[in-house]
């Protein structure tokens, strides 16, 4: 054989393996790609499955008699944002990244009904060769998991006195552009505030990993403008003339509005807790690359900023009862054993030396809020903090629901589920201590390095106070633009008379609530 042969065969032999290398790493890609999908669908699913967890929640807070109406508007609310964040959100925030198509840092303009604009026309986004990929179709998976997140959150504040059609109207209003354009802003390639985009946005943009303000606070803020809006509950309670007591009037019995089931508070709770790992963890967006390390860590900080919130929550109501709030122990029957006589029919005249005998009250509800308060809090820093700073913020979160709460009472705000002050204001404190709190090194992982090389992470850790600063503008923006837009949408519907379901002299409670007013049913057979 000639030495010319050899080199032929060995060149051959090289080709081959190459090759062979090529289709390998094709092949890793093509599994990575498809963990990241799965990574995606796995996060949408349980994202998606904390609609049970709001459903057993609202249903828990509001009265027997409105457990259909806030289980309907739950379905719905999962109908209604699928089709408008399908019809409309999904390109006002994800659009324009596309570069094929002129972009803008304030809104998406492409991809309406999940149409792709590839190869310059528009195509089926259905065909992945002529667009969309299996990544992009996971990505609207978990995306609209979210958007109905935001639009849940505000049925809570207005349960039990808001007509259907405006619910309605308000869900796609806040599916269909409210949540979508404060998505583009903070989460889209070319946002302003995008730590994804370009060289137009604010600083290196808002680091909010999984949505304290994106979601919680938008969903927050809306909640408030509709709670204002629409006014105050009624109960059974009536004037002589016959009209109803609005839920702060003086006379008004405060036990015509106590939620009729601490079972399904608790089982809520825990299904949205599980469901928060979906949320928090699988923001990463990825498996890969470093996705999976960072994930791992996400799952412990979400951990400690539910078991602070609830810590913190709990202590301090049992403080102020005991401690601020005025009331003699000792003067009084408790109230626990005055509702259980009453409950049972029985006489609560001369109560005897045991119904003084009482210590410290220990809330179930105030544990339960403190849980989601310190979710809430977490969620924008969960990839950047450490476990025992999650603690803390988590604890901070804990405080401030438990303040915002009693504040929404003083001013007379009838919020049945304190969305406000759960996800609008843990939801802002929560944004703005990822500037306090985020480590360079936690920051150059969920971010990238340049984020990191370019100080902007936590003023704690040395970086100065662009970042913290970053935060706040950002996250009273976005508090203004929920609050300001939703607030016309429910002043448009209240002068048309589509918001309330009830006038001065109507008592739900006397004639089977919401569920009878608007679904003509009851969700317990009597």
């Amino acid at each position: 054989m000639s030495s010319s042969d050899g080199l032929s065969s060995n060149e051959e032999y090289v080709a081959k393996i190459q090759a062979h290398l090529a289709d390998l790493s094709s092949g890793i890609a093509g599994t990575e790609q498809d963990m990241d999908v799965f990574w995606f669908l796995l996060g949408g699913c349980l994202v998606f499955f904390m609609q049970c967890g709001f459903g057993l929640l609202e249903a828990g807070c509001v009265r027997s008699t409105s457990v259909v109406n806030i289980m309907f508007k739950n379905v719905m609310d999962a109908c209604i944002g699928a089709f408008f964040f399908y019809m409309l959100g999904y390109a006002l925030a994800f659009g324009n990244d596309d570069s094929s198509k002129s972009h803008n840092g304030f809104i998406g303009n492409a991809k309406f009904f999940l149409m792709s604009n590839a190869n310059g026309g528009l195509q089926d986004g259905f065909a992945a060769v002529q667009g969309f990929d299996p990544y992009e179709f996971a990505k609207w998976f978990f995306q609209y998991a979210f958007c109905a997140t935001a639009a849940t959150i505000v049925s809570g504040a207005m349960a039990e006195r808001t007509q259907l059609v405006s619910y309605f109207v308000y869900s796609a209003w806040i599916c269909g552009f409210v949540y979508p354009v404060v998505v583009h802003w903070c989460w889209s390639d070319f946002g302003w505030a995008s730590p994804f985009g370009g060289t137009d946005r604010i600083g290196m943009g808002l680091l909010d990993f999984a949505g304290s303000a994106v979601v919680h606070m938008v969903g927050g803020f809306s909640a408030l403008a509709g709670a204002i809006v629409i006014g105050q509950r009624r109960g059974k309670e009536a004037t002589e003339d016959g009209t109803r007591l609005f839920r702060f009037d003086e006379g008004a019995n405060p036990a015509d509005f106590t939620g009729h089931n601490k079972v399904f508070q608790t089982l809520g709770m825990f299904i949205l807790w599980t469901g928060w790992f979906g949320f928090n963890c699988v923001s990463t967006g990825t498996l890969n690359g470093g996705g999976a390390k960072v994930a791992a860590k996400v799952a412990v900080t979400t951990v400690m900023g539910a078991a602070g919130g609830s810590f913190a929550c709990l202590v301090s109501d049992v403080i102020w009862q005991r401690f601020l709030s005025g009331v003699e122990i000792g003067v009084e029957p408790s109230p626990a054993w005055v509702a259980w006589r009453e409950a049972n029919g029985e006489d609560t005249a001369d109560p005897p030396q045991e119904a003084f005998e009482r210590g410290s009250v220990y809330d179930l509800g105030m544990a339960i809020n403190g849980v989601l308060a310190g979710l809430v809090s977490i969620t924008a820093g969960c990839a950047m903090v450490e476990p025992w700073a999650a603690l803390v913020i988590g604890m901070c979160g804990g405080v401030i629901y438990y303040a915002t709460s009693s504040l929404m009472i003083r001013v007379k705000v009838d919020d049945p589920l304190d969305a406000f002050a759960v996800h609008g204001m843990c939801g802002f404190w929560g944004t703005i201590a990822v500037g306090l709190w985020a480590t360079k090194s936690n920051v150059a992982a969920a971010y990238g390095q340049t984020h990191a090389d370019n100080d902007y992470y936590g003023a704690f850790y040395g970086a100065g106070g662009d970042q913290f600063g970053i935060q706040i503008v950002v996250a009273l923006t976005v508090a203004a633009w929920s609050f300001v837009l939703s607030l016309a949408c429910f002043l448009i519907l209240n002068a048309l008379g589509k918001l309330r379901a009830d006038d001065a002299n109507i008592s739900f409670e006397k004639q089977g609530g919401l569920d009878a007013h608007e679904h003509n049913t009851a969700a317990y057979a009597k």
